[in-house]
């Protein structure tokens, strides 16, 4: 078998991002179906902090009549912790991880085997001669210059599950497909999309949340002015399995800064969904700008409109400062070109 100087992607990058329109908040999402096993039917909505005056009925799996209260703060630390729990999560660094780990290779481990596709990737368990060992499959794109029509990327695609400790002990845990490209549209503006799937671990970063393996699936598609601190990011993660909650689905929530032209940057547009309860899956809905910067100023709150199968639950208030700071993703390093 040969090493090649680099590996081919198995997988195909994803560089669209959605813009949401910002409808009336008790209508938005009304169309999404939480699993709650039954139907609900509430009137009215409660403030800030409190259940719903009259709550959803819900039918469980025994045919018996259960009501349902939903309670607002505790929703409001659950999409808090959630936040923090994405915060800064980027693939970048995962270039430097491959290169400290799977640069161990030797002739003979791993194997190498090239697809249908014209990709060569590995595929093996072994240990090299220096005491590198290699368990899984693993392929890597480098793209420089790549066009696709819109846009003009430079960045890397890594397609793998499994890991690769140095003699050192230092690991890489690949967990599925992760990417990062930075470039520039036709218009001239900064562009940025990542893919972290959820798990990925690099015992020798210096980010908290790759070096303990403790992030979500994330991804994110960013873009800002060549110039000046104008941007705007689309964010989708599904986040689960920590401590004061249980899951949350970010839905392409967009974050338009006012050097943008938002009108509305503490609230994004777009919705998330959250489980708050065995069976029950609630929506919340933003009103924030949309990718033209359009938005009601009026509806400029941070608050996020919640319903259970398209009924009102109420209003919750997030702060979402730890996503809408846009340098603190560090997508810009990369020199003009």
């Amino acid at each position: 078998m040969r090493l090649p100087h680099w590996i081919g992607l198995t997988a195909v990058v994803s560089l669209m991002a959605c813009s949401k329109d910002s409808d009336d908040k008790s209508d938005e999402n009304s169309d999404q179906q939480g699993d709650t096993g039954g139907e609900a039917d509430a009137e009215d909505g409660a403030g800030d902090g409190g259940a719903a005056d009259d709550a959803p009925w819900i039918l469980p799996d025994d045919g018996a009549v259960e009501t349902f209260e939903l309670d607002l703060g505790a929703l409001a630390a659950q999409l808090a912790a959630a936040n923090g729990r994405i915060a800064g999560v980027s693939a970048r660094p995962l270039g430097a991880a491959v290169s400290a780990t799977w640069g161990t290779a030797e002739e003979g481990c791993p194997d190498w085997f090239t697809g249908e596709d014209g990709a060569d990737y590995w595929v093996d368990v072994c240990t090299t001669s220096g005491g590198d060992h290699f368990d899984g499959y693993g392929g890597i794109v480098l793209y420089e210059g790549y066009d696709d029509g819109a846009q003009v990327w430079d960045g890397f695609g890594i397609s793998s599950v499994g890991a690769v400790e140095t003699a050192a002990g230092d690991r890489f845990t690949s967990t599925g497909y992760s990417a990062y490209l930075e470039g520039w549209d036709r218009s001239g503006k900064r562009v940025a999309y990542s893919a972290v799937a959820a798990g990925t671990q690099w015992t020798g970063a210096s980010e908290r949340w790759l070096a303990d393996g403790s992030a979500p699936d994330v991804s994110f598609y960013a873009v800002r002015d060549a110039e000046g601190p104008g941007g705007a990011i689309a964010l989708s993660a599904q986040v689960a399995g920590e401590d004061s909650f249980t899951a949350v689905i970010f839905d392409e929530l967009l974050f338009v800064s006012e050097g943008w032209g938002s009108g509305c940057a503490i609230e994004p547009s777009g919705g998330l969904t959250a489980f708050v309860a065995e069976g029950v899956w609630v929506d919340v809905a933003f009103d924030g700008a949309t990718w033209d910067g359009e938005v009601d100023a009026s509806r400029c709150d941070g608050c996020g409109a919640v319903s259970l199968d398209g009924s009102p639950l109420g209003e919750v208030c997030v702060d979402f400062d730890a996503l809408r700071q846009l340098d603190a993703w560090s997508l810009w390093a990369s020199a003009a070109r």
